[in-house]
């Protein structure tokens, strides 16, 4: 319930209340922030998870909840099972740099959000010299995938999925959103400073690029 707290309290913060409203999440996973949300602010949800193993765990999570009123479905970001103008709100929370295809991705999000109403994008910007699904501090993945994957095996970690990940920086999001009409704003969060390292203080002040890229699409 931790992590699903501290993902909704962040957006939130940003001026985006999900309370009470029909809800899709996207890559659901284990449901940390779908149970939360059904639990504390909407009873209209559904979850939506493309892997087998975590569909099993969702339902059986479910079933020990006795949440009836959460819908589990089986599917993927590039061609969501929805109609158009489905849902008030929307959350993909790191999923958007493990899916095949970001650019139908952000269309379908868009396609099923309802007029007027949000989706919450939050990936890491691969821009910043950081890799966070391996916990290490590396060379900007965008920019030096090699010299990452490289770091990967002196410290003798396992890099086939590394190889899977989507390297998306902020300004490749924006291209997409800008070139298919997605209206989108960023609301990112920037580090403490005084809790990093010196050379990586010198690289934000030079290149100013936060560590997740918060995206907000708005439906007109």
């Amino acid at each position: 319930e931790f992590l699903g707290k501290k993902v909704i309290n962040s957006i939130i913060s940003k001026g985006i209340n999900p309370k009470n409203k029909k809800t899709l999440v996207i890559g659901a996973g284990t449901g940390a922030e779908g149970f939360y949300l059904s639990k504390y602010y909407t009873k209209e949800i559904t979850l939506l998870e493309p892997s087998n193993e975590a569909i099993a765990i969702l339902q059986e999570r479910k079933k020990l909840e006795n949440n009836c009123q959460i819908q589990i479905v089986q599917g993927f970001a590039e061609d969501l099972p929805f109609p158009d103008n489905s849902f008030d709100f929307i959350l993909c929370f790191t999923v958007l740099e493990h899916v095949r295809d970001v650019k139908k991705s952000l269309l379908e999000i868009h396609r099923v959000l309802n007029k007027n109403s949000n989706a919450v994008i939050i990936t890491p910007n691969y821009a910043f010299p950081c890799e966070p699904h391996y916990k290490i501090t590396t060379f900007p993945p965008a920019y030096f995938p090699f010299l990452v994957k490289l770091h990967l095996k002196i410290i003798k970690r396992y890099t086939p999925f590394f190889t899977t990940l989507n390297f998306y920086t902020q300004k490749n999001l924006e291209k997409i959103m800008i070139k298919n009409n997605i209206p989108y704003t960023y609301k990112n969060d920037y580090f403490d400073y005084s809790l990093i390292p010196r050379w990586l203080k010198l690289y934000l002040f030079f290149f100013n690029e936060p560590k997740n890229q918060q995206i907000y699409i708005t439906k007109k």
